[in-house]
């Protein structure tokens, strides 16, 4: 119970998630890797698995009496036929997680331009509102902050609004986005789909790739009649990491973002990718949610390759539910007492009580300690 306080795995699930993580690495190593050999190997079993068995034996015992079949004590027991070792438990978690038959996206180190090299300057993020807002905030106190930072960039060419859409936040991702040419006034509206596992912020950020490209790829006469760009998102923590800096992207996602930013400002062109808040009734945010949605739908996220980084979202999403899922059997009929109705301060306090991680409990100890002398 401890370690469901502090949001961990208990130590059975734990060891799940680490053989899954490290055997979705290692798919994604190239073909001649030793390490990689040592995966696609698939020698025959030898062992049996004991566990399995003797639950195969219960559930015949049961279905034989006319009683319900007991449940398996532990979960690989039904899926594991054979004595679990890495390859097997390992591939097992992936197949749960949903993993199981989709593209690997080969596994690279991704480096960061170096300091000293030169970048166009005209890329500028603005990563605030002139009035802060909440997201508890009405909508119209949210459209009216919006509609203010909005303002700030009079007269622009054009102005993309993109979004990114995902399941739960973690699988069947989408982006979408609208292009408004303000000296043609005409619309260009654009979709893509995004992995098939993959987070909400992977989907925000896709959605920027493809409208940056979207735009890049206009005729020359519609380009170059473009010179001030105001890209909307409502993903702040995607422009957050992109406002870092070419030097500091470490993925391959960001990497093209930043150099199709490049490419954008080239000319003395005049980008300025700009936070708003998702869901305040701006317009052009509201169609590119729609767009998102629509890619998540009804996009084929089966053909994009899964990286690293999203597998082990998938498996960490899967170990919590399991672990979730075991906290309902716990021996004791009782649950634990809630703290919902506390505030975060109280919540934040019980929680390092019971789990063995508040310094109250230090300066009990010290303080008995100190009494013995």
């Amino acid at each position: 119970m401890r370690l469901l306080e502090k949001g961990e795995p208990e130590l059975a699930v734990r060891a799940k998630e680490l053989a899954g993580r490290e055997y979705g690495r290692l798919t994604r190593l190239p073909p001649d890797d030793p390490a990689r050999q040592l995966i696609d190997k698939t020698p025959p079993p030898r062992l049996q698995y004991r566990a399995h068995l003797h639950w195969m034996r219960k559930k015949q015992e049961a279905q034989e009496v006319g009683v319900p079949a007991p449940s398996p004590p532990d979960e690989d027991v039904a899926g594991l036929q054979h004595r679990p070792c890495f390859r097997r438990v390992g591939k097992w978690v992936c197949e749960e997680a949903g993993l199981g038959g989709v593209l690997v996206a080969p596994l690279t180190l991704h480096q960061g331009e170096p300091p000293w090299k030169q970048y166009n300057t005209n890329v500028h993020f603005g990563l605030k509102l002139p009035k802060p807002t909440k997201r508890t905030d009405p909508p119209e106190l949210r459209k009216t902050a919006t509609l203010e930072a909005l303002a700030a960039y009079p007269n622009q060419d054009l102005t993309i609004w993109s979004d990114g859409s995902a399941l739960d936040g973690t699988k069947k991702g989408g982006g979408g986005a609208l292009l408004e040419l303000h000296r043609e006034g005409r619309k260009i509206k654009c979709t893509i789909p995004a992995d098939v596992v993959c987070s909400s912020m992977q989907a925000e950020l896709a959605a920027m790739s493809e409208a940056i490209k979207c735009f890049l790829g206009l005729p020359e006469p519609s380009l170059a009649a473009i010179q001030s760009v105001l890209l909307c998102s409502d993903s702040l923590s995607g422009l957050q990491l992109l406002s870092r800096g070419p030097a500091a992207q470490e993925s391959a996602v960001t990497q093209g973002i930043w150099a199709l930013l490049h490419s954008a400002a080239a000319g003395g062109r005049a980008i300025s990718p700009q936070w708003i808040p998702g869901h305040a009734g701006v317009e052009g945010n509201k169609e590119a949610d729609r767009l998102a949605n629509i890619a998540a739908t009804s996009g084929d996220q089966r053909r994009i390759p899964v990286d690293l980084a999203c597998a082990r979202i998938a498996i960490r999403h899967w170990a919590g539910r399991l672990t979730l899922d075991r906290s309902k059997h716990h021996p004791h009929l009782e649950n634990t007492p809630g703290h919902d109705d506390l505030d975060r301060w109280g919540q934040t306090t019980v929680s390092q009580i019971r789990s063995g991680c508040s310094p109250l409990e230090t300066a009990d100890d010290e303080a008995m300690l100190y009494d013995q002398f």
